[in-house]
């Protein structure tokens, strides 16, 4: 009788024991999918190249790993001949993690440091690369002991880019700022058609980070909400370096920042909400917030317009620097208006009520 109820006990503790398994799978499952669904367009987009560079890594790898494998355990030559159908992944299911370890990561930052990459891009790749490994030791595809290898992977210090003489893959990014001078500038700004709704918000665009001299990053964000209409000023925050600023919007050359901006705010849709709004055929706004990568689009395309080829965001906050130190504003200025933090300013900028482009030098009509 003992016998028969402790042979019921353990079969019931059997029965919890993977019910409870289950159920833990299903809400790693859950909290997965939570992970990936909050996660933003931008983030969502940079992983995806990410996991598509350390696929095409695999992909070309595969072969060598394989024979390499099986040269290890003294296996026929015949078979490492042997034709191998290589599957693509997107590493969006967890199960494609299947496999993958702490050697074949460190082998993938190898050589992606070997090709230029930039380390800033290695490490988030890698970050991103963990963090699926994370979820995928959850759910059973790859040992937690493999994991706790694959955790302790350290990020690459700017150290690692003084020891090799490439330092960024051929072409993927420019290696010069385009540079324009003032009257192209100017010139680019006048010219923008602003009949259509979407002509004045490219005006605004073309202005704030000509005269603001701020990133693409904060200049995307911004609100409607963040303007201060009685002092017409704008609050933003720098998404780079984590602060906040006041800017005045009229500041300018011609006082060309305000009258586009008080010229855009005029429209019937420009009552609340994003200050960036993406556009469809036709000119007109929609309420959806403009992306960066929309931004930098119309950008290159006025450029083009003017004869200015490969023209970005950036190139702006260049042309700011280097203009307002021609027109004599001091190096501490300079710094406060870009926004940059540096030792013992990175209080400053965190605590600073000071309207950030107070000091800037423009010319007016």
């Amino acid at each position: 009788m003992n016998a028969l109820i402790a042979t019921d006990n353990h079969h019931a503790l059997a029965v919890n024991s993977e019910v409870q398994t289950r159920m833990r799978k299903a809400a790693n499952i859950v909290e997965y999918a939570r992970y990936m669904r909050n996660l933003e367009d931008n983030t969502k987009r940079r992983q995806r190249k990410e996991l598509s560079h350390f696929d095409n890594y695999l992909y070309d790898m595969e072969h060598k790993i394989i024979r390499a494998k099986q040269q290890m355990h003294d296996m026929p030559v015949i078979i490492s001949h042997a034709p191998i159908v290589v599957k693509r992944n997107t590493y969006d299911n967890l199960q494609d993690f299947t496999g993958v370890d702490y050697a074949i990561i460190i082998a993938f930052r190898e050589t992606m440091l070997a090709k230029g990459y930039a380390v800033g891009t290695i490490n988030a790749a890698i970050a991103t690369i963990r963090k699926r490994c994370q979820y995928a030791s959850e759910n059973g595809y790859i040992t937690q002991y493999e994991y706790s290898k694959i955790k302790a992977i350290n990020n690459l210090t700017s150290k690692e880019d003084s020891a090799r003489d490439v330092t960024r893959r051929p072409n993927a990014k420019k290696s010069k700022r385009t540079k324009f001078t003032q009257f192209e500038l100017e010139k680019m700004i006048d010219g923008i058609d602003t009949s259509t709704e979407s002509g004045k918000r490219d005006k605004v665009i073309f202005c704030m980070l000509a005269y603001l001299g701020i990133r693409a990053s904060t200049l995307q964000i911004l609100t409607i909400e963040d303007i201060d209409f009685d002092n017409f000023t704008i609050d933003i925050f720098r998404v780079k370096t984590k602060t906040k600023s006041i800017l005045y919007l009229t500041k300018s050359d011609g006082n060309r920042l305000e009258i586009a901006m008080r010229d855009y705010l005029a429209l019937e849709c420009m009552n609340e909400g994003a200050l960036l709004r993406a556009g469809v055929r036709g000119g007109r706004l929609t309420s959806k917030q403009m992306s960066i990568r929309g931004i930098s689009k119309r950008i290159e395309k006025i450029g083009n317009e003017n004869g200015i080829s490969k023209l970005s965001p950036h190139d702006f906050r260049h042309n700011f620097v280097t203009e307002q130190g021609r027109r004599g504003a001091s190096r501490i200025h300079i710094q406060s208006m870009g926004g940059w933090s540096s030792g013992a300013m990175i209080d400053h900028y965190l605590d600073s009520e000071e309207i950030g482009n107070e000091h800037a030098i423009f010319q007016q009509n």
